[in-house]
């Protein structure tokens, strides 16, 4: 697992890299969704360990749904950029 799970609780400076390429918005609810999801595991008696997938799972689901109510979520993790692109060109089905 990547030592930059433990640099908790998350914040717009030290959330992981692939979340610092979306907008602000949705990297302060990945790290609000973390933090949150990360406490309230503890809370219930989980293993750090076990948190961390659990909360890392979540706030993932979260960056997932956004993108997919903004039509993003055909490209996953990978650059807006291209989808933008491809909605402006006319390439998406």
């Amino acid at each position: 697992m990547s030592s930059q799970i433990y640099k908790m609780p998350y914040t717009i400076s030290n959330i992981p890299e692939y979340v610092k390429k979306y907008p602000e918005v949705i990297q302060r609810m990945f790290a609000h969704t973390f933090n949150s999801v990360y406490e309230k595991s503890i809370k219930e008696g989980e293993t750090k360990h076990d948190a961390e997938k659990k909360a890392i799972r979540g706030a993932q689901s979260v960056i997932k749904s956004r993108l997919e109510k903004f039509g993003f979520g055909r490209y996953g993790h990978n650059s807006m950029i291209h989808c933008i692109v491809d909605k402006w060109l006319g390439n998406l089905k």
